[in-house]
């Protein structure tokens, strides 16, 4: 650890009146989202530092578990625990329009935040299982999805947990259902999860899952049957992964007291624990890798964020203003600033240049 002192945040952002449990900068706006277990998401005004709008996006029963931007199409789409993943147009003022554009029914109704991915069509022509476009009905979609440019996929635990389902956005259907073999050691329900391409000359696009039992396994979209290779880096359930953008490694945190860092060798092909640092009391709510791969945040039960070197995670710092369990970490991809979000209701916003 270093002799500075570890700096307070930069700005609190307060106003939700229960946990918040996602954040999401703007990819290209001075704009941060945040949804919450009431089902509201509120769009905040960086420079202003004050909340622009409140949109209640999902039941208040169900609450608000995920959120990414698809910049191309302007869109955000939106998931709670009721059962549905929504997309809506984004308007100029960066806020979600009053209704839906798209809703996926996909019967999901736990924590596990989905994933999505852009592919170019020729690459969503050939994934085994595919639906042939020519043969498809119409589905109610957003009139900006366009089939000229890059699909869209999502990945979710599915109505049965311990199965994900790979998801055309597009075409609103299911592509393809990633089944523990029935032969193996069962792993549970499916805990966190990242869509990614391996590092390989053909790309082939990835799914990194965690589970229950504490494995992280890796599946090849391409060769979907089992597993390219898995490895149980925790004794608890993963709550959090992230991988690297080569997609060489990657960190995972769990309910027990070790964020661990871990490689992943396509060639083998074979998974190897890096590093993993303990924690003095168990439980990491997210993680969040910054885009360069230099450091790794980790937004834990106890209510700190502590950052680390990511390959060797090496302590860097530990930033303390939370009064309960932080439940979201987020990089700003254009600044040094990083947000955390906590079931005290508040967002803290950092920066973290110096480190």
């Amino acid at each position: 650890m270093g002799s500075k002192p570890a700096p307070d945040p930069e700005f609190v952002l307060r106003g939700h009146r229960c946990d918040v449990q996602v954040l999401l900068f703007h990819p290209a706006k001075a704009l941060l989202y945040s949804g919450d277990a009431g089902g509201e998401v509120k769009v905040w005004d960086l420079q202003q530092r004050r909340a622009n709008s409140t949109h209640r996006l999902h039941d208040v029963q169900a609450g608000v578990v995920c959120l990414k931007i698809l910049t191309a199409q302007q869109l955000l789409v939106t998931q709670g625990r009721d059962g549905v993943i929504k997309s809506w147009k984004i308007n100029s003022d960066g806020a979600p329009a009053s209704e839906p554009c798209q809703v996926i029914c996909t019967g999901s109704y736990n924590f596990c935040r989905f994933d999505l991915q852009l592919q170019p069509p020729s690459l969503a022509s050939l994934q085994p299982g595919a639906a042939d476009p020519q043969q498809q009905p119409e589905q109610h979609s957003c009139d900006s999805m366009d089939s000229r440019c890059e699909a869209p996929v999502i990945a979710v635990a599915g109505s049965d947990p311990a199965i994900v389902e790979i998801w055309d956005l597009q075409r609103n259907v299911v592509k393809q259902q990633l089944k523990q073999p029935e032969d193996g050691t069962k792993h549970g329900m499916c805990m966190a999860l990242q869509l990614f391409h391996a590092p390989t000359e053909a790309r082939p696009q990835c799914l990194a899952a965690g589970y229950e039992d504490g494995t992280v396994a890796i599946w090849d979209l391409s060769q979907p049957a089992e597993p390219a290779m898995q490895l149980r880096l925790h004794t608890e359930p993963v709550m959090c992964l992230q991988i690297d953008s080569h997609g060489t490694g990657g960190v995972s945190g769990s309910a027990d007291d070790k964020v661990v860092s871990f490689s992943l060798d396509f060639e083998q092909p074979c998974m190897h624990i890096r590093h993993a640092a303990v924690l003095p009391k168990p439980g990491i709510g997210d993680l969040a890798l910054r885009p360069d791969d230099k450091i790794v945040a980790s937004g834990d039960w106890d209510g700190k964020l502590r950052i680390f070197q990511y390959k060797k995670l090496k302590a860097l710092a530990i930033l303390q203003f939370h009064r309960a369990a932080i439940t979201a970490v987020c990089f700003n991809q254009h600044d040094s600033r990083i947000a955390s979000a906590s079931r005290d209701g508040t967002i803290a916003v950092w920066s973290v240049f110096a480190l």
